[in-house]
């Protein structure tokens, strides 16, 4: 079993603690500090909590590129989920049967043509 404290999202944690202010991720004309990128992992972490979301749970990840898609990794990684990346170019009938088949608890998106066949879309903006 891999051991938690040395994990990505443990590992940036650490990195983030001496310098709260610096730029943690830059996305287009985006930037986000490592305060501002811990916040909206912590509110996507406690909105998954709130799903009753465990540990060894398996998620659906459709993303188009972006800080969503970190965002949503690290969350997954923090809770101690299992995330499974899905093309965002496959079709809604075949995303919806991944989530059946795979057995997934949940589904993120940020792509509004999976909307209807998926749990819940995200927004960075929220």
């Amino acid at each position: 079993m891999t051991n938690l404290e040395n994990n990505i999202y443990c590992l940036i944690a650490k990195n983030a603690m001496s310098d709260q202010e610096r730029v943690a991720l830059r996305y287009a004309n985006e930037l986000y500090s490592y305060k501002e990128l811990f916040i909206k992992i912590d509110t996507l972490s406690f909105f998954l909590k709130k799903k009753n979301l465990r540990a060894g749970d398996k998620i659906l990840l459709a993303f188009t590129r972006g800080p969503e898609s970190l965002i949503s990794i690290l969350c997954a990684i923090k809770l101690g989920l299992v995330f499974v990346p899905i093309n965002v170019n496959s079709s809604s009938k075949l995303v919806s049967s991944y989530q059946k088949e795979l057995d997934c608890k949940f589904a993120l998106t940020n792509c509004p043509i999976f909307a209807a066949s998926m749990n819940e879309i995200i927004k960075t903006d929220t």
